[in-house]
């Protein structure tokens, strides 16, 4: 994961801390929206988010196969300032994935690369408010991983000591649920329906993962090791290999 820091003065950080909260306290699904959903001609979606690495916030974008429409729902893990928990996002019947992710502090945002591939499409229904449960986030630090040799890891101790060999990993449980019907019953009074849970799929199993990273980061033929962008390529065709 990548962090992009960019500086700000204590007035700049007051206000985007401000604004973040009042952007997170209102409901997100319109009252026509809602009466959509009511009357089964439109859906939802309900996701948590628990905080990784001090980034309390987070973005998932769900892409509709059949359309290739993107919906997006913000959400905030752990208690701070602007913690509004999970929410939902109004999104037609069909068919999704999720495609892409994005995780933010005040003054940091961060990737989740692996995100789209991890898991599996499911299925929403007309007039279903489906809850595919709470992500966590973890990592996998490629020198720590079992397997890697003592000459692996002082290649490794080589590439660029600004980088952090680590890859992201994912699951979901409803670890949240409690705080979900909070939110229902204080953003969502009228709703009137009741969430299905549909927990997403894991397509990639963490140890099948962690021995795609072991062997994308051997030491090549001639006992040279591979550049750190060579490595991450190498899993990248694994990985489409595991998916596949």
């Amino acid at each position: 994961m990548t962090f992009h820091r960019r500086l700000a003065t204590a007035v700049l950080l007051a206000t985007a801390l401000l604004g973040m909260g009042a952007c997170a306290t209102g409901p997100s699904l319109t009252p026509a929206q809602m009466q959509a959903v009511r009357d089964g001609e439109q859906s939802a979606i309900i996701m948590s988010y628990r905080e990784y690495a001090g980034m309390y916030g987070a973005y998932v974008r769900f892409v509709n196969l059949g359309t290739g429409a993107v919906h997006q729902v913000e959400m905030h893990g752990g208690a701070n300032i602007v913690n509004a928990g999970p929410d939902m996002v109004a999104v037609p019947p069909g068919r999704y994935r999720i495609q892409s992710g994005t995780l933010y502090t005040v003054d940091a945002t961060g990737t989740m690369p692996l995100l789209g591939q991890w898991f599996e499409p499911f299925d929403v229904a007309a007039g279903e408010v489906v809850d595919v449960g709470t992500l966590h986030i973890d990592d996998v630090n490629v020198k720590a991983l079992p397997g890697m040799g003592e000459q692996v890891i002082n290649a490794l101790i080589t590439f660029n000591p600004n980088r952090t060999d680590r890859y992201l990993i994912y699951s979901v449980d409803y670890a949240d649920a409690p705080r979900v019907e909070q939110m229902l019953a204080s953003k969502y009074p009228d709703l009137g329906v009741v969430p299905v849970r549909r927990p997403l799929v894991g397509r990639i199993d963490r140890a099948a993962f962690e021995r795609v990273i072991v062997e994308a980061y051997a030491l090549n033929p001639d006992g040279s090791p591979p550049t750190v962008e060579e490595a991450q390529r190498r899993v990248g065709v694994a990985l489409e290999r595991l998916v596949r």
